[in-house]
C-alpha cells in the first residue's frame, strides 16, 4: 500500500521535510524500499546487529531488513 508524502497529507511539520531533504541522502534512502528497519546511532551498530542476526541463524538481507545508520543525529524527528 503506498501513502502520500505530500505536504498537507502527513502530519509531518515543515521544519520536519525541510530537515527531510537535509537528512535523506543515498546512504539512508533505502529505509524507503526496506521492509523493515533498524535504526542505528553509529557505524559500529551498524556493522555489529547484522553480524550478530546472521550468528542467530537469521539473514537481514534475505528478509529485507535495513540498517540505517544516522550518526547520532535527527532521531528526534
Amino acid at each position: 500500500q503506498l501513502f502520500s508524502l505530500a505536504h498537507g497529507k502527513t502530519k509531518l511539520l515543515k521544519s520536519d521535510y525541510e530537515f527531510l531533504r537535509r537528512f535523506i541522502d543515498a546512504t539512508k534512502a533505502n529505509l524507503f524500499f526496506a521492509r523493515g528497519v533498524a535504526i542505528v546511532e553509529g557505524p559500529a551498530e551498524s556493522l555489529l546487529l547484522p553480524a550478530l542476526a546472521a550468528a542467530a541463524g537469521y539473514s537481514f538481507n534475505e528478509h529485507g531488513i535495513s540498517c540505517v545508520n544516522v550518526g547520532g543525529v535527527g532521531l528526534y524527528h
